[in-house]
């Protein structure tokens, strides 16, 4: 199979050889797409991972091979996050899932840029979904992000009336403030780049260009950054 690694200060092509269940409980799956995250753009160009490494983790897939308790069958498509929190530490215990040990030491292999990716049986059973049939690969590939926005959202606390600007409207942005949005607080978004701005207002969120000065917004109770500095 054909994965995409880590050399140096490229991107190689790379055949190995396929994934296989090798007795582990779990699944194969033939990955349609994965999407790319502004966090495997920081670990390439930081030079955070090894040579070798296979990035990627915002799949969307269909299951080829399945030894599995859950309901998932051969043919299956589906979508699932890469990493799994333990839920009893004291990290999963106060919200801060992303520092869980148990959450960082899972993934799915070898990741996201390959054809084949093995998708453990913890996966299944946790954070895998069957991806509706009125969804495209394009839309459900933002599963992942848009789970760690809305999970930004909550842990903002905020209460009825409130009112946010996200800065930055790219994808992440625009996640953020549609998730804004649909939870019933008043969104507002600037951004530098007018095609963002554009899309920002036709998904209802009230768009401004950063550098325009005089636009009043009342004053709001949180300002959302979603750019990377």
């Amino acid at each position: 199979m054909k994965t995409a690694q880590v050399s140096g200060d490229k991107i190689i092509i790379k055949e190995v050889d396929d994934v296989c269940l090798d007795g582990r409980r779990g699944a194969i799956v033939n990955v349609l797409g994965c999407g790319l995250c502004g966090s495997d753009i920081v670990k390439f160009r930081e030079k955070i991972v090894h040579d070798g490494a296979v990035l990627g983790h915002e799949i969307v897939a269909v299951i080829d091979e399945i030894d599995s308790d859950t309901s998932f069958k051969k043919g299956d498509k589906i979508v699932t996050s890469h990493h799994i929190p333990c839920g009893e530490c004291v990290y999963c215990r106060h919200g801060n899932v992303s520092m869980c040990e148990h959450f960082k030491s899972t993934n799915i292999r070898p990741g996201g840029f390959s054809e084949k990716v093995f998708v453990s049986e913890e996966h299944l059973k946790n954070v895998a979904h069957l991806v509706p049939e009125d969804m495209t690969d394009e839309e459900i590939s933002f599963y992942e992000p848009l789970g760690c926005c809305i999970r930004a959202i909550k842990r903002c606390n905020l209460i009825e009336g409130d009112k946010v600007l996200v800065i930055g409207l790219g994808s992440i942005g625009l996640l953020m403030g549609e998730g804004i949005k649909a939870m019933g607080y008043k969104v507002y978004g600037c951004d530098l780049i007018e095609e963002r701005i554009a899309l920002g207002n036709k998904l209802g969120i009230e768009s401004y260009n950063s550098l325009i000065a005089g636009v009043n917004l009342g004053g709001v109770n949180l300002g959302v950054l979603t750019q990377y500095l």
